[in-house]
Order: C-alpha cells, then structure tokens, then sequence
C-alpha cells in the first residue's frame, strides 16, 4: 500500500515533466519555422514589390482610372480627379486610413467608388482592378466603415432660412431649416423577412429617411426601416432617438402630407389644388390663399425629390438589390448620401446638377429642440397666417407686374375665392357582430390561401365582401370604404400593441387581452414616442390574438435602422506620414465648406497617383527595405507575441498542477517535522523500555495518519495506544 502511494506519485510528477518537456519543444520547433519561413521568403524574393509581375499592371489600370482625364474619372468613379484626390486625402490624413503592403487608398477609394457607383459584383471588380475577391471585399469595407465613423464631417449644418434670404422659393419660410422626405432603396433579405419590407407598391425595400437643407445637402439620413412602416413612424423614431433628428422649437422642416402637421414640421393644406401656374391667372393660377401657399411649398420642398433623384443617378447601387448583408446595404445607403454631400462641395461643374450652391453652417447651442410629433391649435393658427400673409405679399408683387405690362389691355383683377368643398356622408360605425363576421371571413381566407407577404392576394377585397353580403344582407358592407377602411384601423393598432409589447415595463394579459403596465414612467415615455397609443392602456382589444393570425409577423419593427454616429467628443488630430518625400504634408483639417483650413495653396489633385506605369520600382523596394530594418521584431514576426502568451498559460497551468500534487504529497505523508519529533515525544512517556520506544516510533512513522491521531491524544490515550502496539491489538 506505502509503495503503491509513492509510485503513484512519482508517475505524476514524471507525467507532468513530460508535458513541459513536450511543450518547450513544440515551442521551439513553432519558433524555428516562423524563423526559417522569414528567411526563406527574404531569400525567394527579396524585393517584394518589383516580382510581382501584376503590379505594373494595376498601376496601368489606376492611372487609366483616375489620371487621364476628368470625364474618364467622372464616367469610372463619378468625381472628377481633384474630387478624387480630395477624398483619398481626408480619409488617409483624417479618416486614419492607411496604405498596405500591395494596395495604396487611392486604389481601396476607387474600388470602392466603382463598387457603388456601377453596382460591379465581386468577381468584375477582382478583374477590372487584377486583384483577388478576398482583397477587394476587404478594403471595400475598409473604405465604407471609416466614411461610415466620418459622418460628423460630410454631413450638413442645419441653418435657418434668414430674413434677407433672395432665393425665390425660400424666402417665404424664415426660419425654415430645410425638407425632409421619405423614399425606398430597394434591397434583398431573407425570405421570411420579406413580408415586413414589402412596400404598398410590392417592392421588398427599406423606408430612408432624408432631411437636406436648401442647398440639397443632407443634414440628417436615417436607414433601416422596413418598406412596410409609415413615414410618420420612422419620422417619430428620428426625433426620439438619442442622437437622432434635432428641431430647435423656433425652426421648422418642409414635409408633405405623409407627415402630420405639428410642431417643427409644416405640410400644404389638402384637399387643395397642387400643380399651378403662378403666373397665369386665367390658366388656372392660385386664387386662394391656400392654393398659393400650396405652390410656394411643394416648390420649396422639391428639395429632397431632387437631392434623392441625384443620389440614385449617381450611385448605380442605390438603383437595385444589392447582394450585401441588410446592415451592410443600410450602412452603403448612408454613405452614399455622405458622398453626396462631399461631391456637392467639391465639384462646381458637375453634369448631374451644374448648381452648386454655398453652404454656411451655424455652430451648435444648447437650443431647446422638439420632442414630439402632435397636432396643436398654435401650430395650424400660424400655418393659416403665413399663408394669409403669402397671399397678401404675392397679390401686391403680381397686381404691380400686371400694372406696370399690362395697363392698357384691361385685365380684370378680380379674385376668385375658392373654398374647400366639405366632405359629404358621415363615418359608418360597425357592430360587434360584423366585426366577428368580418375576423371570420379573414381567418377564412388565411386558411384558404389568400395570405401572402405583407397583406392578401388580389382581390381579396370582393371576397370579403361577398361573406359580408352573405352574413348581413341588409348591410350596406362595401369593399371600399367600408372594409379597406376597418383593415387599415386594424393594421394599425396591432402594430402599435405589438411595438408595445417589445419595450421594458409593458407587457399583455392574454386572460384580459389588456395591455399591462408595470412601470407608469415607462408608459410615460412611450406616450411621448407615440401619442397615438395613450387611449390604449385601459382598453381591451379581444381581436388581438385573431390579429395576430391574420397580420402576422409582417409588421414592420425597425431593428435593423442606422443612423449616423454621434460626433466624437474631441475630433481626432491629422496623423502625419512618416514618409514625407513623396507625399503631401497637410498642415490644417478639411470642413465641407473651406477645404484645408489655414493654408496658403491646394494639395496636390492626386498626391499619390502621379506615378509612371512604366517606372522602375527600384527605389520604392530601397525605401521599403529601409523601412523594414526600422520595424520592430514583433511587427516582422507577428505570431511572436502569442507564441509568448501561450507559454505563459502553459506555465501557469503546470505550476497549478504540481501545487496541486505538492498539497497532496504533504497531506498523504505527513509532515516531515512530525517524524523528526516521533521519538522524542514517545521517549518522554513514562514506564516505557527504550526498544519499546523504537518499535512505537517506527510503526507510527509508517502510517501519517496515525502519527498524526498520536500528537492529538491526551497522555492517558497515548499510554493506553502504545500499549495497544505493544500488544499487538493495534
């Protein structure tokens, strides 16, 4: 048993050194290959650069690009070569983009540019630039993700319109910030998410929200959204959230009737007459106050038709499904519209719009913004004002044309004042029985195979209204308004329950078919978010569950929505190159409206382009092997740093295993002190013959745990254990 024990023990501890053994040996073996590899590629080639025998090749081909003329770089790239060497500039010395190895940025730029302006697919573009699909899909995100994190740079400052403002269509709306709009890019996701993207025309695509000032520069761009969500609904999100959409509560934006008329956003009247000649009375000009403030702000708010109308002519990708992942196409759409705004500063003469307005931003203040989306008596008072006083303005401004060219010819001035017509009929209410009827004949259609993304097949509407004929004969049930109308009322608040259930503190009582509320100021704040909700807590809604079968999960959510990122808190400084023989040396930053900022000429149009596609590459592989003599070991060897941590695990490891094994060893044989001290301690107890002690003192030794139970005895326990040995009975 003694031998059995130490055995064991010592098996261990071989086992153990064996592992470090083996361990330092893989080590090494690990660190003779990283070594004889280094060697033998300095060996093979030793100018990397000059052997590569596509390098002449792809500098050809980026010089053909991007250096012959503006109208090829326009065609390729759509930016004439100054915009081009502009843009490589910011996102090298600001946007901390840096060259590689094999791929300069100009080169990373311009497979980018090509990516998103032709909407090229992979294997075109490894051909066009002769590089592989991995490097090109590399740098193309590269590239999109630090325009992405430089938002703060292109995108526009909001600055209201002033009172000396000489732009015809803006002059009517002091303190108006700009138009913001709603328009869908098409894009591809999986099939089960198609229903929510599907839009009321049947296209799968993503609802963007764009804001631009007068000067069609985008202020604010919010992507993500599912086709099938409002624009009311994605507005609402913009303004909520944390660094979303900013209206200072003086100001305002120019919107269409999709958006409700309320603080910070002024729609046109309805109902009233849109296309008019301002001219031309007796053509059918504006003869009501209403009618021309309707002119004056759809001219106005053509803005954002516009600046959307340029940015899909210009970037090929916007125009079609995109094979990129929906993060990855909602991030290509913002920066898309960033490019835009870069584009719009930097190209006075471009072919898309020749106009290239100026731009003047205004700092930021601590101003008390706009929180919510909701209708107010003040706000529709001050809408009917400014378009009283519009009318009384443009009357004395066309009575003065028609009175100083037309005196003699005895034109009538006569106004004819044209009120809106008031709506006939009144709203029908329906019963609880031919709602039930109406539940049923929806259930009757899922079941029959009418369900598809996003709503029903065509029409649905007439069979609907057949099982409403059937069931209530004398009912005056039609399809349109009656049945269209309750759907949509449906639609509507199943999505608002839904979107309810998905925030912290609310949830649903399926016994009550009640909304719960477990927080008030939960509920608070998502009345602010959606005013529309806050009749809704103490109602029972019994059809929510039938709703759910009938609608689905094709309710658009909004989670996958981007926006762009916060501004950081202290812009980061121009990182200087370390090579300043060949390249620019910037001394100020860029903005959008002055360029480089404090110096005295422009950079070079193409600082790193200007190269000869027949040049000798001796001195650019003497720089590099210079360069590389001055690289620090662990950036030559790069696997050294973790060879290093994984020793030090290993270490770490063996060193708790024979602690381990140490604790055990001590506690199996006791310790040592104890059998130094044996046959003292036997020796002090009285009547006992020395050979009495040796034998006592050797048996104990033997076993720890019975030298251990000795020491823990009293005198008298102890007499009566030894002579126990003696006897033999122990």
């Amino acid at each position: 048993m003694r031998f059995d024990k130490r055995l064991l023990a010592l098996i261990a501890v071989q086992q153990i050194t064996i592992d470090i053994v083996v361990g330092l040996f893989i080590l090494l073996y690990i660190i003779h290959m990283v070594m004889s590899r280094d060697n033998t590629r300095r060996r093979v080639r030793p100018r990397r650069y000059t052997l590569n025998s596509r390098i002449p090749d792809q500098i050809r081909n980026l010089h053909r690009l991007v250096s012959l003329s503006d109208s090829s770089c326009l065609h390729n790239l759509r930016m004439d070569r100054n915009a081009f060497g502009q843009l490589c500039y910011i996102l090298e010395y600001s946007g901390g983009m840096s060259s590689t190895k094999h791929v300069t940025v100009a080169e990373q730029v311009a497979i980018f540019l090509s990516v998103v302006a032709h909407h090229k697919k992979n294997c075109v573009v490894k051909h066009n630039f002769l590089r592989s699909g991995r490097t090109v899909s590399k740098h193309f995100h590269v590239v999109l993700n630090t325009l992405y994190k430089m938002s703060h740079v292109f995108l526009a400052k909001a600055t209201p319109v002033t009172d000396d403002c000489s732009d015809p269509r803006w002059r009517w709306f002091k303190g108006c910030l700009g138009a913001l709009d709603g328009t869908f890019v098409d894009v591809r996701v999986r099939e089960h998410e198609k229903g929510r993207y599907r839009t009321r025309k049947g296209q799968v695509a993503v609802n963007v929200l764009g804001v631009c000032n007068p000067n069609m520069q985008f202020i604010y761009v919010l992507s993500g959204w599912e086709g099938s969500a409002a624009d009311s609904r994605v507005l609402r999100d913009a303004i909520h959230r944390p660094h979303g959409l900013r209206v200072p509560s003086e100001n305002y934006y120019l919107c269409d009737n999709g958006y409700t008329n309320a603080d910070g956003f002024l729609t046109p009247y309805c109902g009233v007459r849109y296309y008019l000649k301002e001219w031309d009375r007796s053509q059918g000009g504006p003869q009501s106050a209403r009618e021309l403030f309707k002119l004056k702000h759809s001219s106005a708010r053509n803005v954002i038709e516009r600046a959307f109308e340029l940015l899909k002519v210009r970037w090929g990708i916007l125009r079609s499904q995109s094979f990129y992942p929906i993060d990855t196409q909602n991030k290509i759409i913002l920066v898309c519209c960033l490019l835009h705004n870069f584009l719009r500063n930097e190209m006075p003469d471009d072919p898309l719009e020749l106009e290239i307005p100026d731009q003047h931003e205004i700092p930021d203040e601590n101003i008390e913004c706009i929180s919510s989306i909701d209708t107010t008596t003040a706000w529709t008072s001050w809408r009917d004002q400014l378009a009283s006083s519009m009318l009384i303005i443009w009357n004395f401004i066309i009575d003065m044309a028609i009175e100083a060219q037309v005196e003699d010819e005895g034109i009538s001035r006569q106004k004819v004042r044209r009120g809106n017509k008031e709506r006939s009929g009144t709203r029908r209410t329906w019963t609880v029985m031919e709602e039930e009827a109406l539940i049923n004949a929806l259930k009757t259609l899922v079941v029959g195979g009418w369900k598809c993304e996003n709503g029903f097949r065509n029409r649905y509407l007439a069979q609907l209204e057949s099982h409403m004929q059937c069931s209530f004969p004398l009912s005056n049930i039609r399809a349109k308004p009656h049945i269209i109308s309750k759907l949509h009322v449906w639609k509507k608040q199943y999505s608002i329950l839904v979107t309810m259930m998905t925030k912290s503190g609310l949830g649903w009582d399926d016994s009550r078919c009640m909304v719960t509320v477990d927080d008030d100021n939960a509920w608070e704040d998502y009345v602010k978010t959606d005013p529309t909700a806050k009749g809704m807590r103490y109602k029972s809604w019994p059809f929510f569950p039938a709703w759910s079968e009938i609608f689905g999960k094709d309710q658009a959510q909004g989670g996958r929505t981007l926006q762009p990122p916060p501004p950081p808190t202290k812009d980061p400084g121009i990182e200087q190159p370390q090579d300043t023989q060949d390249c620019y040396v910037p001394t100020a930053e860029w903005n959008p409206d002055t360029g480089f900022v404090g110096q005295e000429e422009d950079p070079p149009l193409s600082y790193n382009l200007n190269v000869d596609p027949t040049m000798n590459s001796s001195s650019a592989t003497k720089r590099t092997e210079t360069s590389s003599k001055k690289r620090k070991a662990h950036e030559s060897w790069p696997e050294i740093p973790q060879l290093v941590s994984m020793v030090t695990n290993f270490c770490d490891t063996a060193n708790t295993r024979l602690g381990s094994l140490t604790r055990v060893l001590e506690k199996e044989f006791g310790d040592p002190n104890q059998r130094v001290t044996i046959l003292d301690a036997v020796k002090q107890l009285p009547g006992l013959q020395h050979k009495d002690c040796l034998l006592v003192a050797r048996r104990l030794v033997r076993d720890s745990k019975d030298m251990e139970f000795f020491f823990n005895l009293e005198l008298e326990d102890k007499m009566d254990l030894i002579r126990l040995m003696l006897e033999g009975g122990f």
